[in-house]
Parts: structure tokens; C-alpha cells; sequence
């Protein structure tokens, strides 16, 4: 890969340059006025882990504490409680570059979360948690994001490092969960 390559796990619309859902696709970070519109970065995560559905959701649904164990998580605070639907503020970054922006999240106890954002820096942002509960009395666990910023640059920038992030945070919730509900029984140990 040449300087000023990145790479961003992305999915196409269909009026533009077709790829596979994860498939590497080089965006030239130095000419960003040539990133095509429609490209919007999608990943999937899925893990097994033995944990109960329920345990994984309340987990998930806890992102006041998700500054303690997400390190690109620097403050999250629920503004609001509405039935199901929590409103959310939260702080992303890293030491150089701070933002905060905000959610709206539907909680469909045990089973999905739903996260949605029409922050002004977003054309689209969609976070869907689906927890499912196997036979062996663990959860199978689908994290699913997909967005695109209004900022061809911010695309690029963050689009090219999410599909390491995305794994990155998909550990991180099984690391938790282990400190949280203990280490799962010798005879029933994670997989993923």
C-alpha cells in the first residue's frame, strides 16, 4: 500500500464500484475530494460466548460504564429515559482529537439494541446488538454497524481503522463480561 492509502471495510451502493461486504477497498487519503458519496463503512462482528443473553444485554445496555473498559470512550451519560428508549451523550477520541455526539437507543430486553444517531456530523449511523441464546446455555452475539460521515475526510480517517475497532470492541465486551459474571466453567469455555 502507498502513503497516503488507507484501507476501509466498506459497502457500496449500487450506482458506484462494487465489493464484498469487508473487503478492503483503498481510499486515497491525500485526494479526498475524489472519495466517492456513497461510500459508507459497514462491519459485522459475531462471537460465541458463554454468557446468558440476558447477561450480554445488560452489559451492552450499561454505556454509562462503557468509559471503563472501551479506551476511545471517554464519557457517555444517559440524558434520558423514555420506556424503552434511552437518549445518549457520549465522548469519543483519543488524545489528539475529542467528539461528542449523540444516540437515541431502543432496548429490546434480552434480545436486541438498536442504536441510531442523526448527529449533525452523520449522513447515517446504525449500531444493532442481537443477542441470542444457544443450546449449550451461552449467547450468540451479532454486533452490526453501519455509517458514513458527512466529512469525506472523517470517512477516511476513521472508516479505514473501524474494522479493527469493531473487533476490538467485540472483545472488549467478552473481556467485561468475564470480569463482571466470572470466568465461564472449564467444561463450557468461550469461543469465538
Amino acid at each position: 500500500m502507498r502513503a497516503g492509502q488507507a484501507h476501509a471495510r466498506c459497502a457500496l451502493s449500487p450506482c458506484g464500484p462494487t465489493a464484498s461486504a469487508g473487503e478492503p477497498v483503498p481510499v486515497n487519503v491525500k485526494n479526498v475530494g475524489s472519495i466517492p458519496r456513497q461510500v459508507m463503512t459497514s462491519r459485522t462482528e459475531r462471537v460465541h460466548l458463554k454468557y446468558t443473553a440476558t447477561q450480554l444485554f445488560d452489559l451492552i445496555a450499561d454505556v454509562e460504564r462503557y468509559p471503563e473498559f472501551l479506551p476511545w470512550v471517554l464519557a457517555a451519560r444517559i440524558r434520558r429515559r423514555e420506556g424503552q428508549t434511552i437518549w445518549v451523550d457520549m465522548t469519543l477520541g483519543t488524545r489528539f482529537l475529542r467528539r461528542r455526539f449523540s444516540t437515541v437507543g431502543l432496548l429490546e430486553r434480552p434480545h436486541r439494541i438498536t442504536i441510531t444517531s442523526d448527529d449533525p456530523m452523520l449522513e447515517r449511523f446504525e449500531q444493532r446488538w442481537t443477542l441470542k441464546t444457544a443450546p449449550d446455555g451461552g449467547a450468540d452475539v451479532e454486533y452490526r454497524v453501519d455509517f458514513r460521515f458527512r466529512s469525506r475526510l472523517l470517512q477516511a480517517l476513521i472508516g479505514g481503522s473501524f474494522a479493527g475497532r469493531a473487533q476490538a470492541m467485540a472483545q472488549a465486551f467478552g473481556l467485561r463480561a468475564r470480569r463482571l459474571y466470572g470466568a465461564p466453567s472449564q467444561a463450557n469455555p468461550v469461543a469465538s
